[in-house]
């Protein structure tokens, strides 16, 4: 049991590329990075605070094996580094898609996709940082056959 947020856990991702690192994600507005170590000598080698203004909803690890991108319920999301425990780069979202509450990385890290909670998916290109695709999710209703 791996102990440190003050609030719900809403997203673990463990690191594909360095053995033994997970990263956690909570409603308590921060994100973790564990060193799971060996014969359960787990430590918190990181605590990301400041850098998201609600909770922490989503996490996933960019093929860049420094790198993983956190995404918050205020709209944003943030680019970090491992090694150099710093954040990179933010993007914030318009306010009118209702903050984010899902996001996942392309394989090659170019291209992000994030869940609105205006029920669209939005595809963001991280080299131009500019949105490419839009697209809306269903609103739940059953269609006709």
């Amino acid at each position: 049991m791996l102990k440190g947020h003050g609030q719900t856990v809403n997203a673990v991702k463990l690191h594909r590329a360095h053995d033994g690192v997970l990263m956690s994600a909570s409603s308590d507005r921060t994100v973790m990075v564990w060193d799971l170590g060996k014969e359960g000598a787990a430590k918190r080698t990181w605590h990301l605070k400041g850098e998201h203004g609600a909770a922490v909803l989503a996490l996933s690890v960019h093929p860049v094996d420094d790198l993983f991108v956190s995404a918050s319920a205020d709209g944003m999301w943030a680019v970090h580094s491992l090694r150099a425990q710093k954040t990179w780069s933010r993007v914030r979202a318009d306010s009118c898609f209702g903050g984010l509450n899902a996001l996942e990385l392309h394989p090659d890290g170019q291209i992000v996709g994030v869940g609105c909670n205006d029920g669209m998916v939005r595809i963001w290109d991280i080299r131009s940082n500019q949105i490419g695709f839009t697209f809306e999710v269903g609103n739940g209703q059953k269609r006709g056959d």
